[in-house]
């Protein structure tokens, strides 16, 4: 027997190692600047993101501060959605930096973009689909 096929099985890593993977879609629908209104759907997804990958982490899912129903849910309320969303957002990157204080491994809070009055823009969007995929 060889040492390569004892290696292997003894359970011992070899020189080769193979290894697939899946890239999943994102699970966010496409907002595109001037042609997707932001709706209720939007704010859920990122509501179901933030706890999953709160939950992934350990942490406690959030119990926000006030339900999210499609065309019931006050247009002036949704700057405080997106507050709570970022700061839910927050705990996580807390939370990573606390394990891995480093400069190299260590997540940078946001530099948020600032939330406008009425509806939340694409922008403001976006960045809180590409901060949770990169979570």
């Amino acid at each position: 027997m060889s040492f390569r096929a004892f290696a292997q099985n003894a359970g011992v890593p070899g020189a080769e190692v193979s290894r697939s993977f899946t890239v999943s879609a994102s699970p966010f629908e496409e907002i595109t600047a001037n042609e997707t209104a932001v709706k209720a759907a939007h704010i859920l997804t990122l509501r179901t993101a933030v706890n999953a990958v709160r939950r992934y982490y350990g942490l406690a899912t959030v119990a926000w501060s006030e339900e999210v129903v499609a065309g019931r849910t006050p247009i002036r309320n949704w700057t405080f959605h997106v507050l709570e969303l970022r700061e839910a957002i927050e705990q996580i990157i807390e939370l990573i930096n606390n394990h891995a204080p480093s400069s190299i491994l260590g997540i940078p809070i946001p530099e948020w973009l600032p939330p406008a009055p009425g509806r939340p823009k694409t922008a403001v969007m976006r960045q809180l689909q590409e901060i949770l995929l990169d979570l």
